[in-house]
């Protein structure tokens, strides 16, 4: 099954130095045969977010809700159970400043 890890921080990816524990991770994630992909997010500055109301789209600055802490990025990764997944989260290192949510992905094939 394929698992979401959305890594939740106060840090900016942008500014993040090239040996950090976060990108070093990540380098070594990206090189495990159960990886799919993964990125950073630039800052919730840059976000819009779109609704559509009375069929007009309305397009707002910034992300949805103002947190202290902001999205910083993902990890989507085939593994075999919940608890597989729940081990993976707690060895990102965003998890020991931040935090991790792990979600399920649904498979529409």
């Amino acid at each position: 099954m394929k698992y979401m890890f959305l890594i939740f921080g106060h840090a900016d990816a942008e500014t993040v130095p090239r040996d950090a524990p976060c990108l070093v991770f990540g380098d070594t994630a990206r090189q495990m045969p159960n990886f799919v992909t993964s990125h950073a997010l630039r800052p919730p500055e840059t976000a819009r977010t779109v609704s559509v109301r009375d069929g007009s789209a309305v397009v707002t600055d910034g992300p949805f809700i103002d947190t202290k802490e902001q999205l910083g990025g993902y990890f989507v990764m085939e593994l075999p159970d919940r608890e597989a997944a729940l081990e993976f989260a707690a060895t990102i290192p965003g998890a020991s400043d931040g935090h991790v949510e792990v979600r399920a992905l649904v498979d529409f094939d």
